[in-house]
């Protein structure tokens, strides 16, 4: 064991401490790179309603069991996960702010294509969707009305098109806007 001690001490930690703990680094790197790699989840829909009703519930979980019942697994990470955020724009909900950076950061999001928005902020953000008329008016649907009795009408918009490099998304947006549609 003595032998062990001196080599350990006078060889291995003298000639090749620098080697050692460079290596330990760049081992910790690697793994810390893998595990968020690994642990990053792609939502395979994500859809956003913005309110200006007091709403404090950040998500609506039985429209994501919806959406995720029906469509399933779409961008082959084998995970199904379904992302519908609920910001209320009311100066009356504690977290405004929040919502309201929130807002600005999901519009400019081109991953997200569905937007349901109230008809206080349908001029508001209008510049971001694709203009529509005649929006379905998708407050009267009973998945919609599970989720809170609102007092005003909600449409359903996409986002403007830029490019077809995203048409599969919005496809998929179409889909679901009718799977909520039937769901009345």
């Amino acid at each position: 064991m003595k032998k062990f001690g001196h080599w350990f001490t006078n060889v291995f930690w003298y000639h090749y401490k620098t080697h050692f703990i460079i290596g330990c680094f760049v081992l910790f790197l690697l793994i810390s790179f893998t595990t968020t790699v690994l642990r990053n989840r792609q939502p395979d829909f994500q859809m956003v309603i913005l309110t200006s009703d007091n709403v404090i519930f950040p998500d609506a979980p039985e429209l994501s069991r919806l959406i995720k019942n029906e469509i399933g697994e779409v961008n082959g990470d084998g995970r199904v996960d379904v992302q519908v955020y609920v910001l209320s724009l009311s100066r009356a909900n504690p977290n405004h702010y929040e919502h309201a950076l929130q807002a600005n950061i999901h519009l400019r999001d081109p991953s997200i294509v569905l937007y349901v928005v109230d008809d206080a902020n349908r001029e508001r953000f209008a510049d971001f969707f694709e203009a529509d008329d005649n929006p379905p008016d998708i407050s009267q649907t009973t998945i919609f009305y599970e989720i809170g009795r609102y007092e005003q009408p909600y449409y359903a918009f996409f986002r403007m098109r830029t490019d077809n490099n995203n048409e599969s998304d919005y496809r998929l947006a179409e889909r679901v806007l009718q799977i909520i549609m039937e769901s009345s």
